[in-house]
């Protein structure tokens, strides 16, 4: 299906908006761990902002709670056996409970981006390649942890080398997104370096010291398609070659920018 002005397709939009809005309040390491998975957080940016769902954090011994106009859902006891509580009706307990839960619950401002704001800004800041690269990725990937080798920071430099940008574009405009702070992104070039997947090129511009610009160095990297990048970003780093070629850093080959 298409796109909505949230970025999100169209039936992830549809099942969120019977009853809109869904108001969320999770536990405190539920909310960590969907501010460490970066695909879920866009998405639910996306949803935020399209105005379908609200999210809010919670104790950490209240129970997560979801409730809509229609319904209420709260997941109590323990994380080993939680306990779902369902009611329809609209002045069950439940829903009322839910309501409450989440009216006492802190904002949840730690979402990031929504996808629509990746490809906005990624067409403003460095082209429509890389917006496009970037968001197929991201549309193929299951999981993108914050704390795994091919995570978003590393994703945007092997995209960023995929078309032909220079690192300190990628990552100025990585932190104009929201994603993170320039700094951030010193650790994953190296990563992406020492393994033999991504090259600098000194690239003289202008006046003061030459620029770093990003290129692929790995086949597998290179050639795989957009919406495979995360899956052979995680094979790279894990060892494997799953997608066929060398991965040799220095065997012959054009640059991506010249194919």
């Amino acid at each position: 299906g298409g796109t909505d002005a949230a970025g999100e397709s169209g039936s992830d939009v549809a099942d969120a908006t019977v009853g809109t809005p869904w108001r969320v309040a999770l536990r405190p390491e539920a909310a960590d761990r969907v501010a460490d998975e970066f695909v879920l957080s866009t998405r639910g940016q996306g949803l935020r902002e399209a105005g379908t769902l609200e999210v809010r954090i919670g104790a950490t011994d209240d129970p997560a709670v979801l409730s809509a106009e229609d319904a209420a859902f709260a997941i109590a006891g323990p994380t080993a056996e939680p306990t779902l509580l369902s009611d329809a009706g609209p002045s069950s307990s439940v829903r009322a409970g839910a309501r409450a839960r989440f009216d006492a619950a802190a904002p949840f401002e730690d979402v990031g981006p929504s996808r629509e704001t990746l490809r906005a800004s990624a067409r403003d800041d460095l082209s429509t390649a890389f917006a496009a690269e970037l968001d197929a990725a991201l549309e193929g990937a299951e999981r993108l942890d914050r704390r795994a080798d091919a995570n978003v920071l590393t994703l945007s430099l092997a995209v960023g080398a995929r078309t032909d940008h220079l690192f300190g574009d990628v990552r100025t405009w990585a932190e104009h997104a929201g994603i993170a702070a320039r700094e951030q992104f010193i650790a994953p070039r190296d990563a992406l370096v020492d393994r033999g997947l991504v090259e600098t090129i000194k690239t003289p511009i202008g006046r003061g010291h030459p620029h770093s610009r990003l290129r692929v160095a790995d086949e597998a990297l290179a050639e795989c398609a957009p919406v495979e990048l995360v899956d052979v970003l995680a094979e790279r780093f894990a060892g494997r070659s799953g997608h066929g070629g060398g991965g040799d850093a220095s065997s012959d080959r054009t640059p991506v920018w010249r194919r």
